[in-house]
């Protein structure tokens, strides 16, 4: 993908929701760390294997960093967030909880797909 023109009136909105929603992943992230190392996953993985939550636990660790150094503009970070949101997905699936695959996997893919639109702009 190229860069767009110069003067592109969308320019600037893209690198705003591209910025928030690597915020707002951040901020999912760190919650589903704290979730599931510090409380076991709760109520939502009561039924789960006892494996899934610190795996969970650990790829949101994992998604985190990843979001704090594609924030910087690096498509390193920006590749992490999409491999630890595809272990999410199969671990979730793996673990037998349908929900939380589904939610990971919309996630990650629509998170995917504004990387995609900015991957010019990461270093």
């Amino acid at each position: 993908m190229t860069a767009p023109a110069a003067g592109d009136p969308l320019e600037g909105k893209r690198i705003k929701i591209y910025v928030g929603f690597l915020i707002a992943t951040l901020l999912n992230n760190l919650f589903l760390a704290w979730l599931c190392l510090a409380k076991d996953g709760g109520q939502a993985m009561a039924a789960a294997p006892t494996w899934l939550a610190p795996a969970l636990g650990g790829l949101g660790v994992a998604t985190v960093i990843s979001a704090v150094l594609a924030l910087l503009k690096r498509k390193a970070g920006a590749a992490g967030v999409v491999v630890a949101g595809t272990g999410a997905v199969l671990a979730s699936l793996v673990g037998g909880v349908l929900l939380m695959a589904v939610i990971f996997f919309l996630g990650t893919g629509f998170w995917a797909l504004i990387a995609r639109r900015n991957w010019y702009r990461l270093v």
